[in-house]
């Protein structure tokens, strides 16, 4: 696979811990089965991601905290202290 085609879809989603988190994603739905998104003769799901990635099929959709959950930033306005973060 061309290399130029990463640094392309890493551009595109604003860095590379993004794309590894689309791609991630990606994939695992597309071994359970899913459709993929474009026409490209390729079994190589990783190949797959990443073109779905350059045409603007996916994205990295951040997840919403559940109801009653706090975002870490609401909580950390809120001064609560996380058990993971708590030292002393």
């Amino acid at each position: 696979m061309d290399y130029n085609l990463y640094y392309e879809a890493e551009r595109k989603v604003g860095g590379r811990f993004k794309l590894a988190a689309v791609l991630q994603k990606r994939i695992v739905e597309l071994m359970r089965g899913d459709i993929k998104l474009v026409d490209i003769q390729t079994d190589n799901l990783k190949e797959i991601a990443i073109h779905e990635v350059l045409q603007g099929k996916i994205e990295l959709v951040p997840q919403e905290p559940q109801e009653g959950e706090l975002s870490l930033r609401e909580a950390y306005n809120q001064e609560q202290k996380f058990p993971l973060f708590d030292f002393g």
